[in-house]
This record gives C-alpha cells, structure tokens and sequence, in this order.
C-alpha cells in the first residue's frame, strides 16, 4: 500500500511544543537560531528544512512547503519562493498585486512525515497535513498559530510567524 494515496486528516491541539518559550517583537533575534553557512561565497546563514507554511487567501487552502530563507538581520530574513512553487505562485496571484504582505509560518524541528510531506511534489490544493498523516501512518497533530490563522505540526521545536512583504527586497 502506497502511504501517500492514503491521507489521514490532522487532528488540532491546543498546545505545541514550541510554546515553552515564546518570543515576541523587539525581543526576536534570529540570529540567536543554530543555523549553518552552507556553501562557501554564500551571502549568509539560511534555515533550512523548514516547513514554510503558507495559506490561499479565496480557497482557505494551506501549503506546506520547504523554502531557503537567509539570516538578514536579527529581525529580517530575505527569500524569494520559487515563483513557480506553490509559496512563489500564491505569492505572485493573491498578495502582490493587492499589496498585501503574506502570512507565513517557518517550522523548524516537525516530526520526518510532515518534513517530507512539505517537500513532495504534489497539486496545488492537496493537504499536506494529510499527506503527513498518511506517511506517518497515524494522524498530525497540528496547532494553530498565535498571530495568524495558520496551523503546523504541533511537535514542531520553532515556529517563526511573519509575513512576507510586498515592498521590501533585500539581497539573498
């Protein structure tokens, strides 16, 4: 049986892991996130194997996808989803053309199911939550943001919330 024909819907909790220590505006430093230089000549430190979590403002849908994101500054990470990723298209169709900033959720530490969920090739529309689910077998249990309507793997260790701006540009 293949797993991945076999979505399990998630299950919403209340908690998640990541709230132990909850870090909010001014006091946020990137910069502090055990994060490695990848290649030599690169422009600076990315996050890696995240979960970027994003969401279709008209249909509701909620990608789960895997983005670079370099380290900026403490307060700011540059990147640019692929504009023909499921992120880069959302953000080119629902949220620039009404200078809209975009709502997004970088995971960090989920469990291996929902990492390669957010990585496989899949339509446009289809849950990755689900598809986790169906890999691990068992449903995720998924927990809603604390500054936005998105939702992510509950187990995750950190959870970025942000917004990616339609009129800042910064090298990446």
């Amino acid at each position: 049986i293949r797993r991945d024909a076999n979505p399990i819907p998630p299950v919403e909790v209340k908690d998640a892991a990541c709230r132990d220590v909850i870090i909010r505006g001014k006091d946020v430093d990137v910069c502090e996130l055990a994060t490695p230089m990848i290649h030599e000549g690169d422009g600076g430190r990315y996050l890696t194997w995240s979960i970027d979590v994003t969401k279709d403002p008209d249909t509701g849908w909620v990608n789960w996808g895997t983005y670079r994101f370099m380290i900026h500054n403490k307060q700011y990470l540059s990147g640019w989803p692929f504009p023909l990723s499921h992120a880069g298209k959302m953000l080119r169709e629902k949220y620039l053309p009404f200078n809209k900033p975009m709502p997004i959720a970088i995971v960090m530490g989920a469990d291996p199911a929902s990492h390669l969920a957010a990585t496989a090739t899949t339509r446009i529309g289809r849950d990755e939550a689900s598809l986790a689910g169906g890999l691990a077998g068992h449903p995720i249990e998924i927990a809603r943001c604390l500054d936005s309507d998105l939702t992510f793997p509950a187990c995750a260790e950190v959870v970025l919330e942000g917004e990616i701006l339609p009129d800042r540009i910064a090298n990446e």
